[in-house]
Order: structure tokens, then sequence, then C-alpha cells
């Protein structure tokens, strides 16, 4: 009986640690979607573990467990996609990961079908209306209302050449207007509708066109890339500055020489 207690102690000590502890602290889910309405969805679930040890633990589970969403969800029911089923996952864009750094584990991934459907009785020729489709968020219909946990949020990110009006979308969410708009929708939340609406403009202005082109460069460029083009330009202002005295003779020069009143 002496012996055994030591045993049971000893067993008592060592479950814990070999157990999976880990709290999911925040939940995002981003979406980032294209001039169709179609969409790339990246989830990430934040991690807080008690020890290193645990952490590292759960490190060995990721290297086991790989890409392979059916055994996530074996082993945590809370790791699954939440836009769409697994079944509309557009083949070769799955990807899961794990960052130790920042302690999140990741899901990428985007749907066969679009996220946002057309409007046509509102669309002209030089703009399209989109609006959210229904199932988008049916993850979170419980009876009739949506509702939101509080450590999660969800985020739209809508083409550079889309605007979106405060009316159009519900006053749940908010939005951003940077390079490109902005939706998003808070945790703690409960509503039986989620309205989300917006134009796409398919013909702009030229001056509108070079405004989103400055808009495309500095999204889509590193910050020394986009250094060395200003440079760039600098030199040739500056070059056609100082030489603004002779190509201005020059000009004057040919102007008369071609003219029939010269």
């Amino acid at each position: 009986m002496n012996k055994i207690i030591p045993l049971l102690l000893l067993l008592f000590i060592l479950c814990p640690a070999n157990a999976q502890v880990f709290q999911i602290t925040q939940h995002t889910i981003d979406i980032k979607i294209d001039k169709d309405g179609f969409g790339e969805i990246v989830e990430r679930f934040y991690l807080s573990f008690p020890n290193e040890f645990q952490l590292q633990q759960f490190k060995k589970k990721y290297e086991e467990l790989q890409t392979d969403l059916d055994k996530w969800s074996l082993f945590d029911e809370r790791f699954r996609i939440h836009i769409g089923t697994k079944d509309e996952i557009k083949p070769g864009s799955g990807l899961i990961t794990f960052n130790m750094d920042e302690k999140f584990l990741e899901i990428r991934y985007s749907l066969i079908n679009p996220l946002m459907g057309k409007n046509l009785d509102e669309s002209t020729g030089r703009s399209i209306v989109f609006e959210l489709n229904r199932w988008v968020l049916k993850e979170f219909l419980q009876g009739e209302l949506y509702t939101i946990p509080k450590n999660t949020t969800i985020s739209f990110t809508l083409p550079a050449q889309a605007t979106v009006e405060r009316s159009d979308v519900f006053d749940g969410a908010t939005i951003s207007n940077n390079l490109k708009p902005v939706i998003k929708i808070p945790g703690g939340i409960s509503t039986n509708t989620i309205k989300i609406k917006y134009t796409y403009w398919t013909q702009i202005a030229p001056s509108f066109s070079l405004a989103y082109m400055v808009k495309d460069f500095v999204e889509n460029t590193n910050k020394e890339t986009q250094t060395i083009v200003l440079l760039a330009l600098l030199v040739f202002v500056g070059a056609v500055y100082w030489k603004r005295k002779s190509l201005g003779g020059k000009i004057e020069a040919f102007i008369i020489k071609n003219s029939k009143l010269g």
C-alpha cells in the first residue's frame, strides 16, 4: 500500500504534463475579396500555453497533423473552417501553418464559389453592385440570429476599385477607407441580419485610374522598390529643370524654323 501511493502521486504529476493544454485567446477571420466577388480566407487561432513544454507539445502535434483538416478537427473541434464547408475549398488552396513566435495556428483557403453575389438590378455599364451571400456566415447562425463570439473578429478587404456607403453595411460593423475599403465585424454581437453591399467600378476616368495605379503601386511593392522609383523620378525632374532653358530654346527654334509665318 505504501508503494502504491507514491506511484499514484507520480502519475498525477505526469498526466497534466503529457496532455495538450492550451487556450484559444483570439480567433480572426480575414477575407480578401477580388474583383469578381471570390475570396481568399485566412483564419488564425491565437493560442496561450501554460509553459514552454506545452508549446513544444503542440509543435509536435502540428508536425504530426500538418495540413490534414479532418485530423485537426478530431484533435480539437474548434480547429475548423468557419466560411463555407470543407467540400467547397478550391483544390490546391488549402494550407495550415503554425507560427511559433506569435503562437497562432493559421488555416488559409479559397472557395470554389464567390462570397459576394452580383446585384444585376442595381448594376450599370460602369459599375457592379455586390452583396454578401447569405450562406457565407451560416456557421455563426444560432436559430435566427447571427452570433459572433467575443474573441472572434471577421474582416472583409474589398478591391481598390470598390466604394462602400455606411447605409449599405449593417450597424454592428465598422468601415475603414484606406487604400482598400475594409469592413470589420467585431466579436460579441448578435443580430438577425448581416448586410454588406458595395459598388465595384469597372470604368473610371483617367485621373481616377491614375489614383488607383498609385494605390496599387504603393500596396504591391516593397519600400526598397518605392525608394528607387522615387529617386529615379526626382533625378528625371531635376534634369528637366536644370536643362529647361536649353530645352526651351531648342523648342522655340524648332517652331520658328517650321512655322509658315517665319
